[in-house]
Formats: structure tokens, C-alpha cells, sequence
């Protein structure tokens, strides 16, 4: 869940000398927060919730050129619509019973 989620990402920013952009979504982008390794300990701000559609998470995404894009979610959205990134993706799938429902051009890894 979220709070593992922000672990990771701290061990990330802790192990590495890089950049991360997170963005919140639900049917909409509903906020960016950016990370670097001098925000230690990060503390996210979701927002949204509700209805989920990665489409405009994806194009925002892909407007920062990522070398990566790790998603985590519970993989109960439609990625029919989602133009293939032009990076490797990582899913991480908070819902164990959703691991084999990701998008073929994703990596799903539980979480659980």
C-alpha cells in the first residue's frame, strides 16, 4: 500500500543519487510531487481516489521522458486505452488476486 510504497521509494532515493516524479491519479491527474535524495524522509500527499483510468497518468508520464515508470496499484483499471510508454514499466500490484490482469508491455510485481 501507500506506506510501503514510500519505504521503496525512500530506499530508492537513499541508495541513489536521482530524481523521482510521483503523480497521483484517478480518472485525472490530481497531483505531482517531486522527490530527490535531499528529501529524505519523503512524505507523499495522495489525492483523488475514486473511479481509475491510467490514460492521463500515462501521457503526463511520459511528457517527463522517464528512463522508468513503476505504478502502483491494485491493477483494477483498463489499460486497453494507454498508449505503450516509451520506457520500461514496472507495476507494483498491491492486490494478489489482480497479478495476472497488467498490460503486456508492463512488469507486474506483488506487493503484497
Amino acid at each position: 500500500d501507500q506506506e510501503q510504497f514510500c519505504a521503496e521509494v525512500s530506499d530508492i532515493l537513499a541508495a541513489y543519487e536521482c530524481e523521482l516524479d510521483v503523480i497521483f491519479h484517478d480518472t485525472k491527474v490530481t497531483n505531482i510531487d517531486h522527490y530527490t535524495s535531499d528529501d529524505l524522509p519523503i512524505v507523499m500527499r495522495p489525492s483523488g481516489f475514486g473511479g481509475t483510468d491510467p490514460v492521463a497518468a500515462y501521457e503526463m508520464a511520459n511528457e517527463f521522458n522517464p528512463d522508468l515508470i513503476v505504478h502502483l496499484t491494485d491493477l483494477a483499471m483498463d489499460y486497453s486505452r494507454v498508449e505503450v510508454p516509451r520506457c520500461d514499466v514496472l507495476i507494483a500490484c498491491t492486490e494478489k488476486s489482480m497479478l495476472k490482469s497488467g498490460p503486456k508491455w508492463a512488469r507486474v510485481v506483488d506487493i503484497t
